[in-house]
């Protein structure tokens, strides 16, 4: 489980790899509150694999369950954020595309 995995936080209910990155998603609660979720980014070294970045859910309010699902292709990933309320919608869910910029991903855009 990652280091930076919240208790309860389903560490591991979606993984993506290619080559030397594995990403680890945690669709569990963030500071207290009952949703949120995260995306552990983990780098190949060696023979073990080292954490290198987190990103928690951009949700902060409504039911969005960040990382349920996920792809990683190349230098970008897509994060599914089930129920996530959007500036036009509420909880119909969202895609978010993550960047790889150096060594980790960033949010990119929805």
């Amino acid at each position: 489980m990652p280091a930076s995995a919240p208790i309860g936080g389903a560490a591991g209910t979606s993984v993506s790899i290619e080559g030397d990155t594995l990403l680890v998603g945690s669709p569990g609660p963030i500071d207290g509150s009952q949703f949120g979720g995260r995306v552990t980014t983990y780098l190949r070294e060696g023979s073990g694999w080292i954490e290198s970045h987190t990103v928690e859910s951009p949700f902060a309010v409504g039911r969005a369950t960040f990382d349920q699902s996920m792809a990683m292709y190349q230098r970008r990933a897509v994060v599914g954020a089930n129920a996530a309320d959007t500036a036009s919608t509420q909880s119909t869910g969202a895609a978010i595309v993550l960047e790889r910029v150096g060594r980790v991903f960033v949010d990119g855009f929805e």
